[in-house]
């Protein structure tokens, strides 16, 4: 019987960034550099990792970082106006999907443990509190916060530790970026893939396909058979 429901966050939760945003916020940012914007995208994207697993630290630290390597002198207000620029960029990708909050709160009803576990970086934790969402999650597992990020069986591991139940008995949802779904599996965990056609064209690193068991929306999780009895 599955006991506790871990959800991704990007694609699942909220909408996946519009990959329109996400070149627009690469862009943006060499521009407040003084860089070229043809050449700071794949210097951007080589860094993902690091900035998911918290190796850079905070955003901060991570544009110090990367403006020495770039040989671009930063003013302080220049750094705190980047900064910004990030967190608000992030804050308009973290929107809470329309049947969100009333699918938490059917499953908590039922006597399921909720947990996240999401691949991002300082500034969604940042913001991940104020979320509407954030109070129906026990148990959020951050990437950046941890140290390591999916599809590394590891992080959800953590996830069903810090629930207190076992992977069996845990199911995963998640729109299949990052190889999640394969990496749940792994762990253990009972995985099925949200693939919501609102988010077909949305940024999804590391997205892998998925032949697995899948919903259109997460009201739909409410009636799925991998619930058992508790999920009707």
């Amino acid at each position: 019987m599955i006991s506790a429901v871990v959800f991704d966050l990007y694609g699942t939760l909220v909408g996946a960034p519009p990959v329109d945003s996400y070149a627009a916020y690469a862009a943006g940012t060499a521009t407040r550099l003084g860089f070229d914007p043809l050449k700071f995208p794949p210097i951007y994207d080589a860094d993902y990792e690091g900035r998911q697993t918290g190796r850079f630290g905070t955003h901060e630290q991570y544009l110090r970082d990367l403006a020495q390597r770039l040989g671009v002198r930063l003013s302080e207000s220049q750094l705190t106006a980047l900064v910004q620029f990030r967190v608000d960029t992030v804050r308009s990708w973290l929107i809470v999907k329309p049947d969100a909050v009333s699918t938490l709160r059917s499953l908590r009803a039922r006597g399921l443990r909720l947990g996240l576990v999401s691949d991002c970086g300082w500034e969604t934790g940042l913001i991940w509190p104020s979320l509407s969402v954030a109070p129906l999650i026990d148990v959020p597992v951050l990437s950046y916060e941890v140290g390591v990020k999916k599809p590394n069986p590891r992080i959800f591991e953590i996830a069903v530790e810090r629930l207190g139940v076992p992977p069996g008995q845990c199911l995963y949802v998640g729109d299949g970026g990052s190889d999640e779904l394969a990496g749940a599996r792994r762990a253990g965990m009972v995985p099925i893939m949200i693939d919501d056609p609102k988010d077909a064209v949305g940024h999804r690193p590391g997205y892998v396909a998925w032949s697995g068991p899948r919903i259109a929306s997460l009201a739909e999780l409410l009636s799925r058979r991998e619930l058992g009895a508790r999920g009707g």
